[in-house]
């Protein structure tokens, strides 16, 4: 080395700091720093003071080297891009008014902040009122002027996630619930590969929010994510000395995960426990520890009061989960009487059929139902009934157009999924008590308000504005006890009961409303035993509205008749043809269990007098009309509008006859004046007169 073209000393140190300087500057412009801390203040709302405090805590801890602390402020007077500085803020943009319940403008904030600050590791902080998991009651992000919320179950909060987590290329390093009741299972598997660790409270939690300044006095950008979280849940020591009663939890979500999907391994084994050994809902709901005023309680504690009164081996098993989800909670602290039992995860459990009814569809839509299959044992826990699949549930048979008939039914929630549904079709089986054809067997009945007459087809029927009919004598049913009839009626409720022996008392079978001037209503129920009185009553909104009530039948089911299996992503059956004879439809399910339901109600139905059916309608050119009947010669069909007045007629192209059924096949096609519109075809047999509504689009 030549000593004499040595560097002199000032010059080195000048450039060392000058590469020093260079490095740092490169790193930070384009590596990014090593933290983006993103807080998105959704105070469009009564916090927004609030939020004005926690800013200045921020600002206590601003200014680390490696931390870049960024906020988006919503207010009530618009929302604001901030950069907090020890010195003040930094507004980086004025967004205006912004919808802060709306999971794309969380995503555009998180969006924009990564682009704008990228960094190693990221953590979002989402500050608001909280509520749990679904849309309606259960949310977090509550926007006051745009009444909106940021849903969970909705699925809003894992899709913003998503976006933001997508842009960064990597997990969500710390995501902090600053609001109430959000560190639920059903919250934080929303997360799922979107996010390493979740702080948060399964309870109430004080208004004065997250004391960010104590948690992260030391912080720098080689703070570790786990080390963030676990400070910041030690830092809620200070509401022991405020007497308030919270609690606050950090979870690693892949702990959680895993543990969710060891929990699912259970399920088929809880659905096999017989009923006689599980635990009343009641009680489970009653020993356990809740976080009011939701149906929320702590997970951990709930399995382990369940596991240790289950028989072995799912007694080890349920008591092992609830280990794992422990395990999952990395620091807690509680503050406060009340929540001494807490494991740091809550979870939902409805008291009630009703509260898991009204949720459970909503429920199973999230990633925490999937993975862990606790929708399913919710289901057991609390209907307890041995497996049995779910008995399908309203039963319509109705005309589609084209004169398609379809037969269709909704289903009853089946935890282990539906594997087919069985239709069985019975013909001549039934006994009829009114026939739409004029013969009535009316001495059966004691009427009081009730009378027989005529309707404007000229059929048949009881009718009455305030009354009731009473079999005289007991009527035989077989053992799917089912009586159906039809009812036209306006602004009242129909009653149906039955009794074995009326000094016993009459049971309700069903009840029917009608609130306004409308189609008939087909009313079926079954009786709960093989022989029983029947009663029908008819009660108004007010004096004057009356009912129709025609066809009442009894049915006598043929176990010998063939069953059609149905797929069961389907909840209909199309018919291929009319039924020639009156007759019922019954409808079954069968689980993936292989456990059958019980038979339905029953549809019964009566074949039309005669059958139409029109193709194509709504119709552009040419449209068909067929009329079919055994008992009806068809004279002619007259086309009318809107307003009454006659239009055209249509044209007869081909009569056949099969057996003792006739079929017409008539067809029209419309002049060039006539405009789009309704247009009504009227039928007449000399028997009858029926009308068929038809659309016209030009």
């Amino acid at each position: 080395m030549d000593l004499n073209n040595r560097m002199p000393p000032r010059k080195l140190v000048l450039r060392l700091i000058y590469s020093v300087l260079f490095l740092l500057f490169f790193e930070n412009n384009c590596f990014g720093g090593q933290w983006t801390m993103m807080f998105y203040m959704a105070a469009d709302n009564d916090l927004y003071s609030q939020a004005l405090i926690d800013i200045k805590e921020l600002q206590k801890i601003s200014g680390k080297p490696g931390v870049d602390i960024i906020v988006q402020l919503d207010s009530p007077s618009g929302a604001v891009r901030y950069k907090v500085m020890p010195q003040g803020l930094t507004i980086l943009a004025s967004l205006g008014s912004s919808n802060s319940g709306s999971g794309q403008t969380l995503a555009d904030f998180g969006i924009w902040a990564v682009k704008a600050y990228p960094a190693q590791k990221y953590m979002l902080t989402l500050w608001d009122h909280g509520d749990g998991w679904s849309k309606q009651f259960k949310y977090i992000g509550y926007d006051q002027y745009f009444n909106d919320y940021l849903s969970v179950a909705g699925g809003e909060l894992r899709e913003a996630l998503g976006e933001i987590s997508s842009t960064a290329s990597q997990q969500i390093d710390l995501v902090i619930f600053d609001a109430c009741y959000m560190q639920m299972a059903e919250v934080l598997l929303e997360m799922n590969g979107l996010c390493r660790y979740a702080v948060g409270s399964e309870a109430g939690f004080p208004v004065a929010g997250m004391p960010y300044d104590i948690a992260w006095k030391d912080i720098n950008g080689d703070t570790p994510a786990e080390s963030l979280a676990v400070w910041l849940v030690n830092s809620c020591n200070i509401y022991e000395d405020l007497g308030a009663q919270t609690t606050c939890s950090a979870v690693d979500i892949a702990i959680l995960s895993q543990a969710a999907q060891n929990l699912k391994s259970l399920v088929d084994s809880i659905r096999k426990i017989p009923a006689a050994a599980l635990v009343s809902p009641d009680v489970i709901s009653d020993s356990s520890l809740n976080f009011p005023p939701v149906s929320s309680y702590d997970l951990p504690g709930m399995l382990g009061f369940i596991g240790t009164r289950l028989p072995e081996p799912e007694k080890t098993r349920v008591l092992s989960a609830s280990q794992q989800f422990k395990n999952s909670v990395l620091k807690q602290t509680v503050t406060g009487e009340w929540y001494k039992k807490s494991n740091g995860l809550a979870v939902w459990y409805p008291i009630g059929k009703y509260n898991f009814e009204s949720g459970i569809d909503l429920y199973s839509s999230l990633n925490w139902s999937d993975l862990s299959g606790w929708d399913k044992i919710l289901h057991r826990l609390i209907f307890q009934q041995d497996s049995s699949a779910p008995v399908p549930q309203k039963i319509k048979l109705f005309q589609e157009s084209g004169g398609v008939l379809k037969l269709n039914w909704e289903s009853g929630y089946e935890p282990s999924g539906i594997k087919a549904y069985q239709i069985r079709h019975s013909q001549n089986l039934t006994t009829t008590f009114l026939d739409q054809g004029g013969n009535t067997d009316s001495s059966n009945w004691d009427k009081v308000g009730f009378t027989i007459t005529l309707r404007d087809d000229g059929a048949t029927t009881y009718f009455s504005i305030g009354g009731q009919m009473t079999s005289r004598n007991s009527i035989q049913f077989d053992s799917s006890g089912n009586i159906g009839f039809g009812a036209e009626g306006i602004w009242g409720s129909i009653i149906l009961e039955s009794c074995s022996d009326t000094a016993i008392g009459w049971d309700t079978l069903g009840t029917w409303n009608f609130y306004r001037e409308g189609p008939p209503k087909y009313c079926s129920a079954k009786v709960k035993t093989t022989q029983a009185r029947i009663r029908i009553s008819w009660i108004p909104v007010s004096g004057g509205y009356g009912v129709y009530i025609d066809d009442i039948k009894v049915c006598h089911p043929d176990s010998t008749k063939e069953i059609k299996e149905v797929n069961p992503s389907s909840l209909f059956y199309i018919l291929n043809s009319q039924p020639g004879t009156e007759g019922f439809y019954q409808i079954r399910s069968i689980d993936s269990l292989l456990n059958q339901s019980s038979w339905s109600d029953v549809r019964f139905y009566q074949p039309a007098a005669g059958f139409v059916r029109t193709w194509p309608n709504p119709l552009k050119d040419k449209i068909f009309l067929l009329f079919s009947s055994s008992n009806e010669r068809m004279q002619e069909v007259k086309i009318f509008n809107i307003l009454g007045q006659f239009i055209d007629e249509m044209s007869l192209q081909q009569k056949k006859t099969t057996g003792g059924t006739s079929e017409y096949l008539y067809y029209w096609v419309p002049k060039e004046s006539q405009s789009s519109g309704v247009y009504i075809a009227r039928l007449s047999s000399g028997q009858s007169i029926r009308s068929v509504k038809m659309i016209l689009i030009r």
